[in-house]
Formats: structure tokens, sequence, C-alpha cells
């Protein structure tokens, strides 16, 4: 899988829909989770064309889209142009103790991102 900067993106003007892109992230998703002790954070933050928020609710979508209830997903930070989220198998032998970690983790990054200054 390759990555790409935002900073890096070469056209601007283009925001057509590709059915190539969700197919993909998609399919490697799948693979990824093939692994039930694996775990995804998935991290959308503004940089300077504010797209963060877009991609977060597309992304979200197209999990409700596809998921077939084994995968759970918990938001953990929505604000200040940081979006995050954890997926993971339903079967994952961490999963209790991801649960139990979710509201330490949404305190640390609201923490850092300015939320509840202390």
């Amino acid at each position: 899988m390759r990555l790409v900067a935002e900073e890096l993106d070469t056209d601007d003007t283009t925001s057509e829909y590709d059915p190539r892109i969700k197919a993909t992230i998609l399919q490697e998703l799948a693979h990824f989770f093939q692994d039930e002790r694996r775990v995804l954070t998935f991290v959308c933050q503004d940089g300077k064309r504010q797209r963060a928020a877009y991609r977060h609710r597309l992304f979200s979508r197209w999990f409700r889209e596809v998921n077939d209830a084994h995968l759970l997903r918990h938001v953990v930070s929505e604000a200040n142009g940081l979006y995050a989220t954890l997926i993971y198998r339903d079967t994952n032998p961490f999963a209790a103790e991801l649960q139990h970690q979710l509201p330490t983790l949404e305190d640390k990054l609201n923490h850092i991102m300015g939320q509840n200054p202390e």
C-alpha cells in the first residue's frame, strides 16, 4: 500500500470519485484483519486543505457499507481537526483491554489537541 502525504498531492483541482480507491482500501482491510490480533488506528488530521472531516465521514460510510459485524469501530477523537478511530475484530484476544483503554486514549488525544488543558 502506498501512502501519500497531503502536501504531495499533485492536482488540487481534481475531486472526481474513483471507485478503485474504495475497492483497494476495502481489499487491504480484509487482508489486514485476517489476523484477528491486529488493530487499525485510522487518523485524519487537517492540513492546509481542511479535508480531514470529509475523509473521516467517507471512511465511516465505507465501513458501515461493508462491515460484517465482526469488526468493532470506536471513534476516539473528532475534535480540533483530528479524527482518530480504532478498528479491531470482535474475536481479538485483546478486545476487552482495548475497550477498557478507550476512555484513556480519548482523554490523551483531547489533551494533546488542546481540548482539555490542565
